[in-house]
């Protein structure tokens, strides 16, 4: 048995065409259609301060130093390491009780 023949695959037209090159009065008409908008010196960012900790309160409604809002609803006790379920209170959160 013979393998069967291979067939040419045909060469499209359009690959062996270069696109066309600008010249450099095509890109300097361009730049003076299109002039870059000028709004001065980069305008440096307002500085902010550390981010305010939310309060947190205990089960009774006392604030309890030291813990952080790790998330909604979250908050870690940074001195046990423990993690505690909590509920928005009027100014942060209060521990579940």
């Amino acid at each position: 048995p013979q393998p069967p023949a291979v067939q040419p695959v045909p060469v499209d037209s359009l690959s062996d065409r270069m696109a066309p090159v600008k010249s450099s009065s095509q890109t300097q008409q361009q730049l003076r259609t299109h002039p870059i908008q000028s709004k001065g010196p980069a305008q440096p960012a307002p500085l902010q301060g550390p981010a305010v900790q939310s309060k947190v309160y205990d089960r009774h409604g006392r604030i309890i130093p030291g813990v952080k809002q790790v998330g909604p609803n979250r908050v870690l006790d940074t001195r046990t390491g423990r993690y505690y379920d909590a509920v928005p209170s009027a100014d942060g959160q209060q521990i579940k009780p």
